[in-house]
């Protein structure tokens, strides 16, 4: 029976190796949630505090740190904030507005200031805001007064919106109604005449008139009300003549509204996030007026104001400098500047971000504060080729300008296999050699940290045996099957520590070498409903290891450790100190850490994260438990005149010594590495486990493949209590058995548990 103790785990810790553990370190958490942002939709999710705890005790106050990306503004704030100075190459207009404005923090009565002055303003004879507002009027159907529309539903293609939603004042309902003759004649009245549009084209082709189809393109991704209210906002904008400082502020304001008037906003995902820009079949209509005011309310994110730089005027330290154009460019200009380290959140391709940003920059900003980005409006593909070759030229950049003296920290949000497969590769081949690896596979979020290569260390190319070999060495050391990005993950840093690189040829892309890899049939078996792409589902070995623990087996006996040694424990505390103990495991872990302590543990009253052991499931009682339940089913054995045999399990045989039953005994789930790969034997296989954990059984037949393998090749599942009546049965019998076995069945949904 697997221990429970903490020489076991420990131990298995020791000696579970492989040869990229030395890169394998623990995640660095953040210390608060993701801070909130304009156009937080499109930008890196990454909790605060997590750039600078990953960079540790290399990041110290006053170090000269260089982003080369810009990509997240809100990590520029953090390593500001930490006492650095910053440099930071942002080539994209918007997210330079969205910094400056954050970096302002404006106070929420100088932001009322600026809208009450646009909405005061003249549009033809009445009030901006006024005349804004009654393009959004109508009709509440429960108590007839006029009402601002919240929001219009719009099906994809249609000539007007099918619904209109909105919260009426008057009689305080809440009504989503088909939108009526009078909502069709506002959005006449605005189209009756293409002006607007050809303002909106105009402002986008003026920097270059060969855009002209990209620019109808991008100016069709937002809605027609939305867009000529757009084009009017733009028109005030020239026409107020604001200060430096107000325009900066107006301009902040203004990129929410931008956001929100695109067709981006698909009715059935409240939390999507655009990576192209394709209109979903369902979309909604945001009222921008109300998106305006509202954002205006909302208080900061940032505490106190940071003071902004711009190249090349540089920063000290708390203070953060915006250098407008490439790091190549920064970097070959004739400052002598050497900075500390690199700090970055490496950027995704996102299609419609850019392509957006750079439309919506010709729109707010000056022709030549708009011109370096507006070439993004032509391009439409962003392919993961295109993207390796553009990091390969970021990391080349920095490595030969040998202004770094100090390590490449990096962040990425939003990982899959493709885009992993486009950074490492890129700075190996750039001269970076991986020091450090986490992941953490819930949140999509890897940390890295590279090091300048040794001077005449080469590469050398990887085969598809090398693939192979990397990803069966990392089954075998999981002992479970893994997914595709685990499997990428292993592959790339098995590769990276052996000085092994994969690299594009014959038009043959890195991504589609390491899926050769991983496709060979003699090596792997592909899990998972039939129709599924090699990216879904999980892998496994195609030759079992036989007896190696499972990296979930391990965890379990690392949660009851801590429950029993601890006077109490958070998810949280869990999850890093197993990772201390396997950083190899790249897998998810988060809610299967939920369920391990759901099924031993309960949340101590007042004190929601903190979780404390169960008196009947301390490691002490359960132990004593298996061993009087261990001898009571010999005893029943002999009762049913059985020849028993064996401890784990106990075997149950007839006259002849054949094999009838074989009973498990257990008080956790822990036992895939034993039983999983076990030959067949005859006898029917019966698990004996205590009805408290069967939910935490049902949640790992749903979610890990192994177990789920393994309980589906004719187990039987028994619980303790049932087990102990049968022994108290004085008229129990052979004949009797099967029937006495069935009678406290498993009391999950049948979906969850079908052993029986």
């Amino acid at each position: 029976m697997a221990s429970a103790g903490k020489t076991g785990v420990d131990d298995k810790a020791a000696a579970r190796e492989l040869d990229f553990s030395g890169l394998c370190v623990p995640f660095a958490f953040g210390d608060a949630p993701i801070p909130r942002w304009l156009c937080s939709r499109y930008l890196p999710e990454i909790p605060r505090g997590l750039i600078t705890n990953w960079m540790g005790d290399s990041l110290q106050p006053g170090s000269l740190v260089l982003d080369p990306f810009g990509a997240s503004p809100a990590s520029l704030v953090e390593l500001a904030r930490h006492g650095c100075a910053v440099v930071t190459c942002m080539l994209n207009p918007i997210l330079r507005l969205t910094l400056e404005g954050s970096c302002h923090n404006f106070t929420q009565p100088e932001v009322q200031t600026i809208v009450d002055e646009l909405g005061s303003s003249l549009k033809e004879t009445s009030r901006f805001d006024e005349y804004i507002q009654g393009l959004y009027l109508t009709v509440c159907t429960a108590c007839g007064q006029l009402v601002q529309a919240d929001e219009y539903i719009w099906e994809r293609g249609g000539r007007y919106p099918a619904q209109v939603v909105y919260d009426c004042p008057s009689c305080h309902s809440h009504q989503e109604r088909d939108t009526n003759t009078g909502d069709k004649e506002i959005l006449d009245r605005i189209t009756r005449t293409p002006l607007f549009r050809m303002i909106a084209i105009d402002r986008i082709t003026s920097k270059d008139p060969a855009l002209k189809q990209d620019a109808e393109e991008l100016v069709n991704a937002h809605s027609p009300r939305a867009l000529y209210i757009l084009v009017s906002l733009f028109s005030r904008l020239d026409a107020l003549h604001l200060q430096r400082q107000k325009k900066a502020l107006l301009n902040a304001l203004l990129v929410n509204v931008l956001d929100s008037a695109n067709t981006l906003w698909p009715l059935e995902h409240a939390e999507f996030r655009p990576y192209l820009l394709n209109t979903p079949p369902r979309y909604r209509e945001l009222n921008l007026w109300k998106r305006l005011t509202n954002f205006a309310k909302e208080p900061s994110t940032i505490e106190g104001r940071l003071r902004l730089k711009h190249y090349p005027d540089l920063p000290v330290p708390g203070e953060i400098c915006i250098y407008p154009g490439r790091v190549k460019d920064l970097l070959q200009s004739g400052e002598d500047v050497r900075f500390d380290a690199v700090s970055t959140v490496i950027p995704r391709p996102n299609q419609a971000f850019w392509k957006l940003s750079a439309a919506w920059s010709t729109w707010l900003l000056e022709r030549e504060e708009s011109r370096s980005f507006a070439g993004m409006i032509a391009r439409d593909r962003y392919d993961w080729t295109w993207h390796a070759h553009a990091l390969e030229g970021v990391f080349q950049s920095v490595k030969a300008s040998g202004k770094v003296s100090g390590e490449w920290h990096a962040v990425m949000a939003g990982v899959e296999p493709a885009f992993i497969s486009s950074v490492i590769p890129s700075a190996q081949k750039s001269g970076w050699k991986l020091s450090a690896f986490a992941m953490r596979h819930e949140d999509k979020i890897v940390e890295l940290k590279w090091q300048p290569e040794k001077p005449g260390n080469s590469l050398s190319r990887a085969s598809q045996i090398d693939i192979e070999k990397a990803a069966m060495n990392y089954l075998t050391y999981k002992g479970e099957p893994a997914d595709y990005l685990e499997m990428t993950c292993a592959s790339l840093l098995h590769l990276a520590q052996a000085d092994l690189s994969v690299e594009e040829q014959d038009g043959i892309s890195i991504q589609s070498q390491l899926k050769v890899g991983f496709s060979n049939p003699m090596k792997f078996i592909h899990l998972g409903p039939g129709g599924q792409t090699l990216e879904s589902g999980s892998w496994w070995l195609g030759s079992h290891p036989a007896g190696n623990q499972t990296i979930s087996d391990l965890l379990e006996l690392e949660i009851i450790q801590l429950l029993n040694t601890t006077t109490g424990i958070t998810s949280q505390i869990a999850e890093k100190q197993f990772r201390k103990l396997f950083p190899a495991a790249l897998g998810g872990m988060e809610d299967y850490i939920t369920h391990l302590l759901s099924s031993y543990a309960s949340r101590q009253p007042g004190k929601d994260a903190i979780w404390v052991v169960n008196d009947k499931e301390k490691e002490s009682s359960r132990l004593e438990v298996v061993k009087k339940l261990s001898s009571r089913v010999k005893t029943l054995g002999h009762k049913l005149h059985f020849h028993v045999e064996g401890d784990q399990p106990i075997c149950w045989m007839d006259e002849s010594k054949t094999p009838i039953y074989r009973l498990y005994i257990y008080y956790h789930t822990a036992f895939i590495g034993e039983l999983w790969h076990l030959p067949q034997k005859e006898g029917k296989a019966i698990l004996v486990l205590p009805a408290s954990r069967l939910d935490l059984l049902a949640y790992k037949q749903k979610e890990l493949p192994a177990m789920n393998q393994l309980l589906s090749s004719g187990w039987h599942i028994v619980k303790f209590r049932l087990m102990s009546r049968l022994v108290e049965n004085p008229y129990i019998t052979r004949d009797k058995l099967e029937e006495l076995l069935k009678t406290d069945p498993v009391e999950n949904d049948p979906d969850q548990l079908f052993l029986f």
